[in-house]
């Protein structure tokens, strides 16, 4: 078993803030600390000055060996630990063989996780992956595999990549548009070059300006003549808002639909990609899928000229947003 403690010297409440502060400590600790892994956690709270202690011991209700945090003054911490001992009914104390050295791996952050992508690292070296233990890279070799095919053989496929939190699904995403984005000698590929989607509006921004950042620094390191507002612009089109890309490509359909059918209007398409909002159709990566709208709602925002500074009225707009992605 495995106490951990967060000690708030001089302090006599548990403030809210304190309390998730050492739930966090014990969940790293649970899902990124391997010689951890598989042991009881107990994460207590200890203001020094505080009075009284916790009275109720309850694991959390994720069945993961952690505890609900407990909360405990400098006076009461050892009857405290007496007493979970006691209620779990723990082994005799021990050492466990090695975890002061344990390999800790925890999930970067997702900017500093697509910067290493950016630089062409491997999903493998930059994440731990969950699910089962199945490799990340191994699921993105696979997808690569069946966008190749499709092309080869004219298809269309859809490809859904499921896990727990943590596992790297946005991170298969972003390794996956960046691998089809750009060639080996880092040129931008703009025939076989796939979009990433989200709906998340300030992760894509903070995204595109640090990819944009970090593709500027390395042409100038290789002496390339390039302007950062040219890096932002390349950048932008394979990271784009969900929002805007479906309202780029809904500009180009004809208006009004008739019989329930969507058409292309090439005069439409051609303006649009002269403007630069042409999209990227080949390859569509959509992070947190399950967001798409239904038909109704996208129906109803098109029938009222939608928002996000979108003009274009559709009336009696026949799909879901899901389905118009992929049609």
């Amino acid at each position: 078993m495995i106490f951990c403690l967060e000690f708030k010297v001089g302090q006599q409440d548990a403030l809210q803030a304190d309390v998730e502060q050492v739930m966090d400590y014990a969940l790293d600790l649970k899902n990124f600390h391997r010689y951890s892994s598989d042991k009881t956690i107990v994460p207590i709270l200890v203001p020094t000055k505080r009075n009284s202690s916790s009275s109720i011991l309850q694991p959390s209700i994720y069945h993961d060996s952690v505890f609900n945090p407990l909360i405990s003054g400098e006076t009461g911490l050892r009857t405290l630990i007496q007493d979970v001992l006691l209620h779990i009914k723990a082994d005799e104390p021990g050492s466990i063989k090695n975890w002061v050295i344990s390999p800790y791996t925890p999930t970067p952050t997702i900017i500093e996780a697509a910067r290493s992508l950016y630089e062409n690292h491997s999903v493998e070296k930059i994440t731990r992956h969950e699910a089962d233990k199945v490799s990340t890279d191994s699921t993105i070799s696979y997808i690569l595999d069946i966008i190749n095919h499709s092309k080869q053989n004219g298809q269309k496929s859809i490809c859904f990549v499921t896990g727990v939190p943590g596992a790297g699904k946005t991170l298969v995403g972003l390794d996956v548009a960046v691998k089809q984005s750009y060639h080996d000698d880092g040129k931008y590929s703009d025939d076989d070059g796939a979009v990433y989607l989200s709906g998340n509006g300030l992760l894509v921004a903070v995204l595109t300006e640090a990819l944009a950042r970090n593709n500027f620094q390395k042409a100038t390191e290789q002496k390339q003549k390039k302007k950062l507002s040219d890096s932002r612009r390349e950048v932008k089109k394979f990271i784009q808002i969900i929002h805007r890309y479906r309202d780029n490509m809904l500009a180009k359909i004809k208006n009004p639909v008739e019989n329930g059918m969507l058409v292309i209007d090439p005069d439409k398409a051609v303006k649009l990609q002269k403007s630069g909002y042409g999209e990227v159709e080949h390859v569509a990566i959509f992070d947190e899928a399950q967001r798409a709208w239904t038909h109704k709602r996208i129906a109803d925002y098109l029938k009222r000229g939608g928002t996000y500074g979108n003009k274009l009225k559709v009336a009696n707009f026949p799909m879901s947003e899901a389905s118009f992605l992929i049609w």
